[in-house]
């Protein structure tokens, strides 16, 4: 009788927490299907650029499974398409990114960007201080309708015609894009020719989107814990 009311207790604490569905995925790539050492982004679809600039490795003290080096000599914008041809409203431009270092300290960093419709007007997400060999996690999400969207969380909205940066799950800025017209595609650009960056998980979504930064577990959770102990408790006295 006790195990079951365990049971479930455990079950409703965790459907009391929820889960977010992290829906509007049109496009993912972690490079883990890659051949290290031979692929580029450019094999993978609807990815373009000067070939080299973004090469496949294995995993790494930092990654721990396959990853790109961004390595753009040119300086060059390198933007993704999600290949369906579509524009759009909304777009949310995810990533994780290390600086292995290089470049003058005074003009370093990574601009995320997104293409927009019109001609080839962009806006970007610029980024001077980011740390030395550390994961960073970006999430640039850009709204050029007319009216405010909900992000995945049902709770935070990102209001029309602004674009917001989130780094580590932490909102950095949110202002008016440049230009007018929907996103057709992304970008990565390395402000120094000498920098190097290593990346993974790059998913796009069209969708608002901000990975949560990391936080005190909510009481549900607590609870939930509290009754894992007591069930080990249990375990033990009849053993």
């Amino acid at each position: 009788m006790m195990k079951k009311i365990l049971t479930a207790a455990i079950v409703a604490a965790v459907m009391s927490m929820g889960v977010t569905a992290q829906a509007g995925i049109v496009y993912s790539e972690n490079a883990d299907g890659l051949t290290a050492g031979t692929d580029t982004l450019n094999d993978s679809t609807g990815w373009s650029g000067p070939a080299g600039d973004y090469g496949v490795v294995g995993p790494g003290a930092l990654f721990t499974s396959n990853h790109f080096e961004l390595t753009a000599p040119d300086a060059n914008f390198n933007f993704a398409n999600w290949g369906d041809g579509t524009n759009r409203d909304v777009l949310t431009f995810s990533i994780d990114l290390v600086d292995t270092g290089g470049g003058s300290a005074a003009d370093r960093g990574v601009r995320l960007a997104h293409r927009r419709a019109t001609a080839s007007a962009f806006t970007d997400a610029l980024s001077d201080s980011t740390p030395d060999n550390t994961i960073v996690h970006y999430d640039y999400v850009i709204n050029t309708s007319s009216a405010p969207v909900l992000y995945d969380d049902g709770v935070t909205s990102i209001a029309a015609n602004t674009r917001e940066l989130w780094i580590d799950g932490v909102l950095a800025f949110s202002n008016a894009p440049n230009g007018s017209g929907q996103s057709i595609g992304v970008g990565i650009w390395s402000r120094r020719p000498d920098q190097t960056f290593l990346a993974d998980n790059i998913v796009i979504r069209d969708t608002p989107f901000f990975a949560a930064a990391a936080a005190v577990p909510e009481p549900s959770s607590l609870a939930l814990l509290g009754l894992i102990g007591v069930a080990g408790l249990v375990r033990r006295r009849r053993a």
